[in-house]
C-alpha cells in the first residue's frame, strides 16, 4: 500500500493534536500545583496545527518558580513528541501579547 505525502502529513497532524491535548493536561496539572500558568498561542491554540507545527508557550510564574516552570514546560512538550517554543512572560513584547489576545489559551 502506497502512502502519499498528504496522508503522512495528515497522520502527523493527528498525532500532534493528540500530543498537544496530553501535554496540555500535564501543563495544567503543573500550573495548578505550582501557582502559575502557561499561555498557549499560535496554531496549537487555534486548532490549526500543521505537520511541522511547534507548540508556542509563555511561562507566567513568579520568580523563582519561573525557571523550573520553563524547564518543566520544555520537558513535558518533548516527552509528548512536541517541539517547544517557550518564553518567559516578562520577555514577551506587549505587541505580541496584543496580537495573540483573542487566540491564546490560558492553562492553569
Amino acid at each position: 500500500m502506497t502512502v502519499t505525502v498528504a496522508q503522512r502529513k495528515a497522520r502527523t497532524v493527528a498525532r500532534l493534536n493528540e500530543a498537544a491535548k496530553a501535554a496540555g493536561q500535564d501543563l495544567r496539572s503543573y500550573a495548578l500545583q505550582n501557582g502559575g500558568r502557561f499561555i498557549l498561542s499560535g496554531s496549537t491554540a487555534t486548532g490549526n496545527l500543521k505537520y511541522d507545527s511547534d507548540i508556542d508557550l509563555i511561562v507566567d510564574f513568579a520568580p523563582p518558580d519561573d525557571r523550573p516552570a520553563y524547564a518543566e514546560a520544555e520537558r513535558i512538550c518533548i516527552a509528548h513528541g512536541l517541539s517547544p517554543d517557550v518564553h518567559y512572560l516578562a520577555e514577551v513584547s506587549d505587541r505580541l501579547l496584543a496580537r495573540i489576545k483573542d487566540e491564546r489559551v490560558v492553562i492553569g
